[in-house]
């Protein structure tokens, strides 16, 4: 923007300026020390601004100055009107934008709680539990409550009444033992494959689906466990090899349908399987690794099996 001339008559400016907004040549006029300044928004149209300024300083008096006004006026209108079009189309597509971008966000926070909702609700519950229960550095209350059978510690010896608990009501003692978790290594690598695995099966067959399985899994793994060793366990261990026992057998037998886990998975977990039953790292749940993992590949195989014998016995 560059200025083309000065007038000390604000009339006379403003006709000018008036006379070059007709002529196509957007400027605007300006009071400063030394007058009214007429400014020129565009380079280009500074030349022709600037004879239009000389011709005007010679007959100020022109009867197209003066008509200049009304067609001004016309133009300075409809701009305004324009400018009110267009930021009302800016407005209703940021409106419409943030509509489908709201859309968007509750439609992928909806998946999420879809396919994701209960896998992500046992961790958080596992974190918790582990939270409030010092990650089993001492007996507490909610530990005590959430055992397969309730337990009572006297002068280093630990004594249970079998499962009376159970039989008296307290039917959330065949699962809740999955919950608890004694070290943070332990409760990370049961999350770590309890989302990988969980989170898969519930996106491919749905929340009902994994819920059955993983109940299921816990009370044979739980239920196996206690035989084994009695009620001093705890860990999501045995649900996860009833996940991994599951989709193993999907795999297997019915890849068509998608679901499996890749070879090294497989090479990993009866790994550590077979390692656990050595003793090497320590007192683990085998029972309870062994029965989720017959529970799971059950679950896995079954309709498979079921299928093949009831076409034998058409047959």
């Amino acid at each position: 923007m560059r200025p083309i001339g000065t007038l000390s008559d604000q009339g006379q400016a403003e006709a000018f300026g008036d006379y070059l907004l007709t002529l196509g040549i957007d400027g605007m006029v300006r009071e400063e020390s030394r007058g009214w300044v007429i400014w020129v928004r565009d380079e280009d149209h500074v030349e022709e601004a600037s004879r239009e300024f000389q011709e005007f300083l010679a007959e100020p008096t022109d009867p197209r100055y003066r008509k200049a006004a009304s067609a001004a006026r016309t133009i300075r209108s409809e701009r305004e009107r324009e400018g009110k079009r267009r930021m009302s189309r800016i407005i209703a597509l940021r409106e419409g934008w943030s509509r489908r971008t709201r859309s968007l966000a509750f439609g992928l926070a909806r998946r999420a709680t879809k396919t994701r909702g209960l896998t992500l609700a046992l961790i958080i519950i596992s974190v918790v539990v582990a939270v409030g229960t010092k990650l089993g550095s001492a007996e507490n209350a909610l530990q005590n409550a959430l055992y397969i059978a309730s337990v009572t510690v006297e002068g280093g010896y630990v004594t249970w009444h079998g499962l009376s608990d159970i039989f008296h009501g307290q039917v959330w003692r065949l699962v809740t033992p999955m919950f608890l978790h004694f070290g943070i290594i332990h409760l990370v690598f049961n999350m770590w494959w309890l989302r990988d695995l969980g989170m898969l099966i519930q996106e491919r067959r749905g929340a009902p689906t994994l819920a059955l399985i993983l109940f299921s899994s816990a009370v044979v793994s739980n239920l196996a466990q206690y035989w084994w060793a009695g009620p001093l366990f705890g860990g999501m261990s045995g649900v996860v090899y009833a996940l991994f026992g599951y989709l193993w057998m999907k795999g297997r037998l019915e890849p068509h349908e998608n679901l499996g886990v890749p070879r090294s998975t497989v090479y990993i977990l009866i790994g550590w399987l077979f390692l656990c039953m050595t003793g090497w790292v320590g007192p683990i749940a085998n029972a309870g690794h062994i029965g989720g993992l017959v529970a799971g590949m059950l679950w896995g195989s079954g309709p498979y099996l079921l299928r093949r014998w009831r076409r034998r016995a058409a047959d």
